[in-house]
C-alpha cells in the first residue's frame, strides 16, 4: 500500500478561528512520515495553547473552525508519480483538526489502482455511469477527536464528472506499472467506466462495471489490468 511521505519544502496551511490561512513549511534531508512545520510569515504569529486549528495539504482553500469543515480540491487532470508506483500526493488532499500542536492528517480521497497493457494508451479516464461527481471541490468534515467524519460534495460550478490520469513522462502509459487515480468518495448507482485514450484523444479501450458500488475515502479499489481487447462490459467483476 503506497504511503504519502513529507518531503523537503512541503507546505501546509493552518486555519484558525477567523478563517485566516497561515503557511507552514518543512525542511527535510529525506522523505519522512513525520515532520516539523515552521511558520513562513514575517509577523510574530504563534498558535496558542489549546487553540483549535484545521490544517490542509496541499491547497489552502477555506475552512470553518466552528463546524470543523475544510474545502479541499481533487483535480480532474492528474499525473502519475514520476519516481515510484504511487499516487501524486498533490491530488490526494489531507486534513487535520487539532487543539494542540500535533497534527494527524486524514485522507479525504479514494484511490483507484490499475495497470495498463495497451501500447498506444497515454491517458486513463474514469467516470460514473450516472454522471456522478468524481473531482473538483469536496467538503471534509472533521470530528472533535481529530478523525474525519465524512467527505461531502457541494453542488457548485467546480463539479467534475470524470478524471484523467497521464504518465509523468508525458508519453505512453507503462505496461505493468501500478497507476493510482484520486477521486472524491462517492456512490456510483449504476457503476462506472474506465477508458484508455491515445495521444490523439481517441478511446482505444473501454471497460464498464455496471453494478452499484460505493467507493469510500481512504481506500484503494484495485481494478486490475486494462487493455488489449475490444470494448468490454462486466456486471460481476467489481473488486
Amino acid at each position: 500500500r503506497p504511503q504519502s511521505m513529507w518531503e523537503d519544502g512541503d507546505v501546509i496551511h493552518i486555519h484558525i478561528e477567523n478563517s485566516t490561512s497561515y503557511r507552514f513549511s518543512t525542511s527535510l534531508s529525506e522523505p519522512s512520515a513525520v515532520a516539523d512545520f515552521v511558520y513562513q510569515g514575517t509577523d510574530e504569529f504563534q498558535i496558542q495553547a489549546g487553540q483549535a486549528v484545521i490544517a490542509t495539504y496541499p491547497d489552502p482553500d477555506w475552512a470553518d473552525l466552528y463546524y470543523r469543515y475544510a474545502l479541499v480540491w481533487i483535480p480532474s487532470t492528474q499525473q502519475s508519480n514520476p519516481e515510484k508506483e504511487s499516487y501524486d500526493k498533490k491530488a490526494v488532499p489531507v486534513v487535520a483538526y487539532s487543539t494542540d500542536k500535533t497534527l494527524h492528517f486524514k485522507n479525504a480521497a479514494a484511490l483507484l489502482k490499475c495497470q495498463v497493457n495497451q501500447a498506444s494508451a497515454t491517458r486513463i479516464r474514469f467516470y460514473g455511469l450516472n454522471d456522478e461527481v468524481v473531482a473538483g471541490r469536496a467538503l471534509a468534515a472533521m470530528k472533535e477527536n481529530g478523525e474525519m467524519d465524512y467527505v461531502g460534495i457541494p453542488e457548485d460550478e467546480w463539479n467534475e464528472h470524470s478524471v484523467e490520469l497521464s504518465d509523468a513522462s508525458g508519453g505512453a502509459l507503462r505496461s505493468s506499472w501500478n497507476y493510482y487515480i484520486s477521486i472524491i468518495p462517492n456512490t456510483f448507482a449504476s457503476g462506472f467506466g474506465i477508458e484508455l485514450l491515445n495521444a490523439e484523444g481517441e478511446v482505444v479501450f473501454t471497460k464498464k462495471y455496471n453494478k452499484r458500488i460505493t467507493i469510500n475515502r481512504n481506500t484503494i479499489l484495485d481494478l486490475g489490468t486494462h487493455g488489449e481487447g475490444n470494448d468490454q462490459t462486466y456486471s460481476d467483476q467489481l473488486y
